[in-house]
């Protein structure tokens, strides 16, 4: 029988997001929501909902994005925000009480939870998520066990397994982070280094996939390794999670967006489907 092992966060509401001071978000992109197009729930209720998540339907508050939250210092996280776009109560009378159905809406930017990196996330001009085959998504996995280091250390090329074949495989880095996942710990991480990176290129993977919040070390502003990986066609999967139960084990990989045109990352299901 087939196993198949999830390598996917949960994605929910206001779940862990990346992290921008406030003060350099104006020179990143608008962060304000202008949109002020008609909502089409109007046409179904006359009211405003009762299940609002503490106000969270709120536009534009105080300038911030929907998808965002402003701490106390100054530090904007980019989250997502998962909610009742429309509830039973107020689609049952379009259906003569018959029936009812709820409806979904999803709020966030794309570098949120487990994701994929297409190349124009660095490099413009090159393939966004729409233009990724299956093939670059699907793919013969190793997993490396890179794990007992310590925050900020970079990881050499002496942990690439001797006898593995990386040509067009899914390399996968066991730090064993995703313990962390939703504290303050898992922000800093160890990293690939420029020597295992070479190595990395070198084999010519079809991706690299990791289980912390970044391939790069986030204090270097040059990110070699998005830099490196996306401008030689490798894609880059990130906030991957289980990753020891693959160790010993022969699987296939596969990280499947929503082929959605021109973004430059998606969210992903990360799975492994071991061979034994």
């Amino acid at each position: 029988m087939t196993t198949f092992v999830d390598l996917t966060h949960e994605f929910h509401d206001g779940m862990p997001g990346f992290r921008m001071d406030a003060s350099t978000v104006g020179a990143a992109g608008d962060n304000s929501r202008t949109d002020d197009r008609d909502d089409p729930r109007d046409d179904v209720r006359d009211s405003p909902r009762a299940d609002d998540h503490d106000g969270r339907r709120e536009t534009d508050r105080d300038g911030l994005r929907e998808d965002t939250a402003e701490s106390d210092d100054g530090v904007i996280e980019y989250t997502a925000h998962v909610e009742r776009f429309l509830t039973h109560e107020e689609t049952r009378p379009l259906f003569d009480g018959r029936c009812s159905f709820e409806i979904t809406e999803l709020r966030c930017q794309t570098s949120v939870g487990t994701y994929v990196d297409a190349p124009v996330h660095r490099h413009p001009g090159e393939r966004d998520v729409s233009d990724l085959a299956l093939d670059d998504l699907i793919a013969p996995g190793v997993v490396v066990d890179a794990r007992g280091r310590d925050p900020y250390e970079p990881v050499g090329p002496d942990v690439l397994p001797d006898d593995a074949d990386l040509e067009g495989a899914a390399v996968l880095f066991d730090f064993g982070w995703s313990d962390y996942w939703g504290t303050e710990q898992y922000r800093e991480y160890p990293y690939v280094s420029r020597r295992l990176l070479d190595r990395l290129v070198d084999a010519e993977p079809a991706l690299v996939g990791v289980d912390t919040i970044n391939v790069d070390d986030d204090r270097n502003p040059d990110r070699p390794a998005h830099t490196r990986l996306l401008g030689n066609d490798v894609l880059v999967v990130e906030n991957l999670r289980g990753l020891d139960r693959l160790h010993g084990h022969s699987f296939r990989f596969q990280a499947l967006p929503v082929p959605v045109a021109e973004a430059a990352a998606m969210p992903v299901r990360a799975v492994a489907e071991l061979d034994d």
